[in-house]
């Protein structure tokens, strides 16, 4: 198969990445195969210290659910040697080249485990390419709890709280099916815990070993070039 890389596309031709509206739908292939995905944010989520430069450009998150497993087989609710951290990376190779060589190495904001509170952030952010949103980025806050670390500010596309609107926006499917899925957001009361979003667009928090939804994020650079058929009218 000859892959044709779009940064050959003439300007014409193609939309850049950083003139689509949030909550525009584009496609990726995994696989070959056509997937939606959502444009969620454009920039620095609310020009929020917690990011450093590398989180600048164009978010995507996969608008549903990719498949079911642990935030962590082994029990501990740590991002950074966690199973679903593991699970992601390992989904850069069903892109085509284009997108594989286009995605981002950012340094995402994260909470340290074993019930603390404390972030790291900017450059000392967890470095990856594919993630897991964070509760704050969802509209999530610590209004709603205590034990939800600020590891994160929204994103342009979702809702702050928890009202009918807010929780319509994060609501994901798994094979046709509303089904809950993991945040990357540990629980500050202990060290096994961490926050997921449920069936409804509400959210709680359990084991990590429990299987949940895995839904990606990814953040693409403004001159990334969408051909007109991957993006919805």
């Amino acid at each position: 198969m000859v892959y044709v890389s779009r940064f050959f596309v003439p300007a014409s031709s193609g939309i850049s990445a950083g003139d689509l509206e949030v909550g525009k739908v584009v496609r990726l292939n995994e696989k070959g195969t056509p997937v939606d995905y959502l444009v969620v944010n454009q920039g620095i989520p609310e020009d929020s210290p917690l990011y450093d430069a590398s989180c600048e450009g164009t978010w995507l998150l996969r608008k549903d659910i990719r498949e079911m497993g642990p935030f962590n087989s082994g029990g501990g609710n740590a991002l950074p040697g966690s199973s679903i951290l593991s699970t992601m990376s390992g989904y850069i190779k069903d892109y085509d080249l284009p997108v594989q060589a286009a995605i981002k190495t950012v340094k995402v904001p994260y909470c340290v485990w074993n019930g603390s509170a404390t972030v790291n952030s900017g450059e000392n952010g967890l470095q990856c390419r594919v993630f897991p949103i964070s509760g704050y980025e969802i509209g999530l806050n610590n209004s709603l709890s205590s034990y939800l670390p600020i590891d994160g500010a929204k994103l342009s596309y979702f809702i702050d709280g928890d009202g009918a609107d807010a929780r319509s926006k994060r609501i994901a499917k798994f094979n046709m099916t509303n089904e809950f899925y993991w945040t990357r957001s540990p629980s500050n009361a202990n060290n096994v815990g961490n926050w997921y979003i449920s069936v409804d667009g509400g959210y709680g928090n359990s084991y990590s070993y429990n299987s949940y939804g895995i839904r990606s994020a990814l953040i693409l650079p403004y001159d990334f070039q969408f051909t007109k058929k991957e993006v919805s009218a």
